[in-house]
């Protein structure tokens, strides 16, 4: 069992101590060492394999928390952790056999973990950039740069795709109303979907009360962080009245070209982990812990051996700068 009050001391401290170098949150910063590093999550013996899934669950509103200093290792090895999930329990949830969402999403972990290794300073700069075109042009050196940027459609486009499929008898995959709902709007209206009159949702906010308000209390099992992360988020944006209309704002931005961000696509992979993860039976995920720590040696020998990586592989992260 880990001691999931010792997690919270940790990223409390971490994010206190980055206040000095971030007082308020804004802009992407991401792999600084300024002295708080040591305060990440899985810098102190904690593996993330090793934790049950109410635990895991509860890393989406910590490292949502933890944004506050900085995108750092701990992000990188919960986003990568929650794709390879997706990716190897195909068989235990009806979302990870979609294959058009598992790649989609396969696609957001790998982009957003995508990272040019650290340059010499100096007179050597010039030299070791030559050898890295050796191997890539120099476009794909520039997407990694602007991965934060590109990673946002995709994002929300991932996001919502598995609101949709995680509310299929509602909605299908296209947003047509299949059966008929009602949802509670953060202001008390209630909004009604029927298949003769509304036909379509096509909201993220309207998707997150539809499996709050409807898919949850149906299927008879909690997801006891999803209150708590959108605390969390709200708290990282002190203005925001209501965490889902936040979210689709950000996605309308995106679709009409409003304007393009960069740093509130980190807060949106911690939804779709947390949703990742929810979509696993709790006693299925607890009682395949031992299972997955046998295959994941069983991955690392093999890429040992071959020097190669299968595109399922995506845990443990590769080591980036």
């Amino acid at each position: 069992m880990v001691d999931v009050s010792a997690l919270d001391a940790l990223v409390n401290r971490y994010v206190e101590c980055w206040k000095l170098q971030r007082p308020s949150y804004q802009g992407i910063y991401e792999d600084n060492d300024f002295g708080c590093e040591g305060f990440q999550i899985f810098r102190n013996d904690f593996r993330i394999e090793e934790f049950s899934h109410s635990e895991a669950s509860q890393l989406a509103v910590l490292l949502t928390r933890s944004l506050r200093g900085q995108i750092n290792r701990d992000h990188k090895l919960f986003w990568s952790w929650c794709s390879w999930l997706a990716l190897n329990l195909r068989d235990k949830a009806g979302l990870f056999q979609d294959s058009n969402w598992i790649d989609a999403c396969r696609s957001l972990v790998n982009l957003v973990l995508a990272a040019q290794r650290r340059l010499p300073v100096g007179p050597t700069f010039v030299d070791a950039q030559k050898r890295s075109l050796e191997h890539v042009n120099w476009h794909l050196l520039e997407v990694s740069m602007d991965k934060w940027l590109l990673s946002g459609p995709l994002a929300c486009a991932v996001l919502e795709g598995m609101l949709r499929r995680k509310s299929g008898g509602h909605i299908g995959n296209d947003g047509k109303v299949l059966k008929a709902f009602d949802v509670v709007e953060q202001a008390g209206q209630t909004r009604k979907f029927d298949v003769g009159k509304r036909k379509r949702l096509n909201r993220i906010d309207d998707s997150l009360r539809l499996f709050e308000q409807v898919v949850i209390p149906a299927r008879g099992r909690p997801c006891p962080m999803l209150g708590p992360l959108m605390n969390e988020i709200q708290g990282l944006y002190p203005n925001t009245i209501d965490a889902y209309e936040l979210i689709d704002s950000w996605r309308n931005e995106l679709v009409h070209g409003q304007q393009y961000w960069i740093s509130r696509v980190p807060v949106i992979l911690n939804v779709i982990c947390l949703l990742i993860i929810d979509e696993i039976e709790p006693d299925i995920y607890d009682g395949k812990r031992n299972e997955i720590r046998q295959q994941l040696q069983w991955q690392s020998q093999s890429e040992a051996l071959s020097g190669s990586r299968a595109s399922w592989a995506i845990f443990p992260p590769n080591s980036g700068r």
